[in-house]
């Protein structure tokens, strides 16, 4: 059986995402997936780090995994260590979102044409509900894997906890596979503080923004997630020599930290994947519909008159 995620937004945005589409083998639908940090609740970044942590701090115990490698426990460690206490990686706990791999998010939703969805991200009922092929977005993420970006897609958490199965594989994978081997497999000395301190990040950061508050369960959001990690974020890793090289770091992490981020970064998505577009309920369909079969004509996309449809949803267009 297929499945199938959608896309709720306005009218001009349904337009700029087809405008490099010319054919059915085009460059694609171009999409924008935007930064972690400017989501509607600017507080689930850091609320799925302390959940992530949390859950982590069980896991260890479970998985028998040695103290020297444990990450649930780098801060308590990291205190005990003079020499750290100048380190730019432990100036505040909630600074460690800006050591991992930077997250970009597109959202969709498994509620096609559902009311409080259209209320909240289809412009009041007057946008659209773009319809995509959940299949063909889940191998546009495998052949990004293979680009200088990473990209995934998943379900959305929500909750206090880690309560996602596939969630829980994902961390089981991202630690056994990605941290622990790294260090097992070369047979060196366990993972110095610093080192700890950025696994325990890009970890975080490969869990995080897949949790949210029980709050925004109605939505049932699928996102996609880009993961992009600036190369100045490599220079600041490096070990410093001497206290000079201590503060000179410091002062330059700090005007890293606090320069503007890209808002988003843009991605396509296979043409194919388009399926359908709903009208909001509260939109003017009979001038809306032909816009839009006109934009798939001139762009050359294929697609029945039947798949560009108004909203089952009853309203009273005033």
């Amino acid at each position: 059986m297929k499945r199938y995620v959608c896309h709720y937004t306005g009218v001009d945005t349904l337009f700029a995402i087809l405008r490099n589409c010319k054919d059915q083998h085009s460059a694609g639908l171009k999409y924008r997936a935007s930064s972690i940090y400017n989501m509607n609740d600017p507080t689930e970044m850091e609320a799925g780090h302390k959940i992530v942590k949390r859950y982590m701090t069980r896991y260890e115990i479970e998985q028998n995994v040695p103290n020297e490698y444990r990450l649930s426990v780098v801060y308590k460690d990291a205190t005990k260590e003079e020499e750290c206490k100048n380190s730019y990686i432990l100036k505040e706990e909630k600074e460690m979102q800006h050591l991992g791999l930077i997250p970009y998010v597109t959202c969709f939703s498994e509620k096609i044409d559902y009311l409080p969805m259209w209320s909240m991200y289809g412009k009041g009922g007057k946008g659209v509900c773009i319809v995509l092929d959940t299949e063909i977005l889940i191998d546009n993420c495998i052949e990004g894997l293979c680009s200088d970006r990473i990209m995934c897609i998943e379900k959305v958490g929500y909750g206090n906890s880690i309560n996602n199965t596939n969630l829980r594989d994902v961390f089981d994978f991202l630690y056994k596979c990605l941290y622990l081997r790294n260090y097992e497999m070369e047979v060196v000395n366990p993972p110095t503080i610093d080192e700890k301190m950025k696994e325990l990040a890009n970890l975080c950061s490969g869990i995080a923004p897949f949790i949210k508050y029980k709050d925004y369960s109605y939505e049932r959001e699928v996102r996609l997630v880009l993961y992009q990690q600036s190369e100045k974020i490599k220079d600041f890793c490096k070990p410093a020599k001497c206290l000079a090289d201590v503060k000179k770091t410091l002062a330059e992490y700090e005007l890293y930290r606090k320069a503007p981020r890209p808002p988003y970064i843009e991605f396509t998505i296979p043409v194919e994947a388009l399926k359908k577009i709903i009208v909001g309920p509260c939109s003017n369909d009979e001038v809306l519909i032909p816009r839009i079969r006109n934009k798939l004509d001139r762009c050359k996309i294929t697609i029945s008159k039947k798949k560009v449809t108004k909203s089952r949803i009853p309203f009273r267009i005033k």
